[in-house]
């Protein structure tokens, strides 16, 4: 069982050298942790401490994700991060305007930044921490302990934390250290029942902590903690309530449903990365300048001007591919104006080429079950086909999976993720649905799913269910797999060698 120590901060104003030489001595004395979160307000106006921590001056001892609160980042924070993946310097990653990430431990994050004017409804649940800059309205309720008066919270916060469901909440605002007893995540006459809502979801309670600034002497703005992530918890965990929860403190007029809160939509191939960054404006600021105003699926009204197909924003138009200039000459065939296409989905490939393309992926898989089998293992395959998508393109994922894990224990635990997640799998039918997720077991059979152009799908969503299966959850997302490049062609070089008594021989080559 996977055990990650966590430490999170309130708003550090500008406080840069006081903040991280306090986190050097918490981490001596009581760590070692393996991640901090700077809720609220990182940075000020004041330029010389940032300048000490993007040279290195100001050294950051832990890895450590930080957001905004009342106030933007400054411009050269900004910059930075916009044009080096969300990395301002070593160790200090800025998690962006709202979405969701898991860390390398396997620790879900979601996180809002500034203050929410509208509601958000893309987070997912499940998640083990939630970072917001405002404090829910209503927290106190049903709370013995004791607050200052004038407590002000959100609504719009308090509407997302009864979608989400997290296991612990982390918030800035008010400025004070306050640590809520746990409250209870099931329906009760104080919060909204959401049919969507699983026993899973239900069985964890939530910790709500609210965080002083950094350096106050009367309030804690540091609180640290051991976590044993969602996708490591025994079954246990979800039936042993702590002694102290209270009912959910949320009322059925503070989540907002009858105001009609209007939606903010986040792509989920953008929040579901390392980073997730932004300038920070609204959706419908960005609307109003032409930026920013095709991601994710168009509305179910929206017809492509170029094709008169529905699915795809018409700057994604599969059929307005340009061509290559006439002087340009393809690496690999050695011809004239030739340009090898990137398709997003198997529909999109010419059909003229379909069925031999078909046929060779077929050898390939073959040959890699044959590979698989020689060392003990069965072969899991799977596949996303999501029409149009400029951002997506088309390939099948090949994992190896133990001879013990046979096929049954195998599509149970792909049914079991998918009912929890509220998707749909069955059996394949000879024609396949223009957007799917398709998986393959080792006895030759599968699941599809077909995928709701307005549906924000998981692009992790088989290497989540494998995953956990396997024991293996930090792998979940491909970019926390990453090794040196002298690693990776060494692993390539040695799968070169075990595969190739197995490779398909095509004519020609």
């Amino acid at each position: 069982m996977t055990t990650v120590k966590v430490l999170a901060t309130g708003s550090a104003n500008g406080k840069l050298n006081e903040l991280f030489g306090g986190i050097s001595k918490i981490n001596a004395k009581y760590g070692p942790f393996d991640l901090l979160l700077c809720v609220g307000d990182l940075f000020a106006d004041n330029l010389d401490e940032i300048d000490s921590l993007i040279s290195g001056d100001v050294k950051v001892p832990i890895t450590t994700y930080f957001m905004h609160g009342e106030h933007e980042l400054p411009d050269i924070v900004k910059e930075r991060v916009e044009s080096n993946q969300g990395e301002l310097c070593p160790n200090l990653f800025y998690l962006g305007q709202q979405g969701t990430i898991t860390t390398t431990h396997g620790v879900k994050i979601a996180f809002v930044s500034g203050v929410m004017s509208a509601m958000v409804n893309d987070l997912p649940t499940q998640v083990d921490i939630l970072l917001t800059h405002e404090w829910p309205k209503s927290i106190t309720r049903f709370s013995s302990l004791t607050v200052p008066d004038g407590i002000r919270g959100s609504e719009f916060v308090a509407s997302l934390v009864t979608k989400v469901k997290p296991r612990y909440h982390f918030a800035a605002s008010e400025k004070i250290s306050f640590q809520r007893e746990p409250y209870q995540n099931t329906p009760s006459s104080n919060i909204v029942s959401d049919a969507d809502d699983t026993q899973l979801q239900f069985g964890l309670p939530t910790w709500f902590v609210g965080l002083a600034e950094v350096g106050n002497s009367k309030s804690k703005w540091y609180y640290g903690f051991n976590l044993v992530p969602y996708v490591h918890l025994p079954p246990s965990n979800f039936i042993k309530p702590p002694e102290n929860m209270t009912e959910c403190p949320f009322s059925k007029s503070s989540t907002g449903q009858k105001r009609g809160f209007k939606e903010v939509q986040v792509d989920a191939n953008e929040t579901e990365g390392n980073f997730f960054w932004s300038t920070g404006e609204s959706s419908e600021q960005a609307n109003k300048r032409g930026r920013r105003n095709n991601k994710g699926s168009p509305p179910g009204d929206y017809v492509c001007n170029k094709c008169n197909l529905p699915g795809h924003w018409i700057n994604e138009c599969p059929s307005g591919r340009p061509r290559p200039p006439k002087s340009y000459t393809c690496k690999k065939c050695n011809l004239a104006g030739v340009s090898i296409s990137h398709c997003s989905s198997f529909r999109e490939i010419p059909f003229e080429d379909q069925v031999n393309l078909t046929d060779e992926v077929e050898k390939y898989k073959s040959a890699l079950k044959k590979l698989f089998h020689s060392y003990g293992t069965g072969m899991v395959s799977f596949e996303i086909s999501l029409y149009g998508r400029k951002n997506q393109h088309c390939h099948i994922q090949v994992v190896p999976v133990p001879l013990e894990h046979d096929s049954n224990k195998i599509r149970e635990a792909f049914i079991e993720e998918a009912s929890v997640n509220d998707l749909k799998l069955r059996p394949p039918l000879p024609s396949l649905p223009t957007n799917y997720f398709k998986v393959d077991f080792p006895d030759g059979t599968g699941l599809v799913h077909e995928i709701n152009p307005q549906e924000q799908f998981d692009v992790q969503f088989g290497r989540k269910v494998l995953g956990k299966l396997l024991g293996s959850s930090h792998r979940i997302n491909w970019r926390e797999c990453e090794l040196p490049e002298e690693l990776e062609r060494a692993d390539a070089e040695k799968f070169k060698q075990a595969f190739e008594p197995y490779a398909p021989k095509f004519e020609g080559i």
